[in-house]
């Protein structure tokens, strides 16, 4: 980490103070004042930044209880949509074993099984309460994030998408979308932390 700026650190640099027909010749008391006034313009500087920190870190934080909120969400979803859809798969093949042969019940629960497992988004949720308490951790960290901040993000994305291909359901599709849209705005505000 890098100390604080003072005003006689750039005031050192050459260059800085020069007049068009040479270097500029300050006297003690014209010195005095422009340290001072340097010293105050990186003192402001540094407190707007301080506050813009804190203003985005509130923001990415309710951006995070969103997600969570919404993870809650698509999670009491889970026993319905299972119902429905091995209700509806189900359906499907015994239309199919009506239309052509007699199928076994035992081959029917396991392709409906089959189905149910590679349809599950409890992973994907699992997996998103993990971002959600590595993103809270990250944002209360007093160092550089950023790029971090970038991987978390890039990691939320591809469970939202992941669940949003596997939604079969109105309403954790809608949820799925809304997800990914507070993502795409977390990530706009990423944009913002060093």
């Amino acid at each position: 980490s890098l100390a604080p700026s003072k005003a006689s650190d750039i005031l050192a640099i050459k260059g800085v103070m020069a007049h068009e027909t040479g270097v500029a010749e300050l006297t003690p008391d014209m010195s005095q004042a422009v340290q001072s006034a340097m010293s105050q313009m990186i003192a402001n500087w540094d407190m707007d930044r301080a506050r813009e920190g804190e203003a985005l870190c509130r923001i990415l934080g309710d951006q995070i209880d969103m997600i969570a909120d919404l993870v809650s969400a698509a999670r009491a979803l889970l026993p319905e949509r299972k119902a429905k859809l091995e209700q509806g798969f189900t359906d499907n093949l015994k239309t199919l074993s009506e239309q052509f042969s007699e199928v076994e019940p035992e081959r029917v629960a396991q392709e409906v099984a089959l189905f149910i497992i590679k349809q599950d988004v409890a992973e994907e949720l699992d997996r998103l309460d993990a971002h959600i308490d590595a993103a809270r951790a990250l944002f209360a960290e007093d160092t550089s994030i950023g790029r971090r901040a970038e991987f978390l993000i890039q990691e939320f994305n591809r469970e939202a998408n992941t669940l949003c291909s596997k939604a079969q359901h109105s309403e954790l599709s809608r949820l799925g979308l809304e997800l990914k849209t507070t993502i795409d705005q977390m990530r706009e505000q990423i944009q913002n932390v060093e």
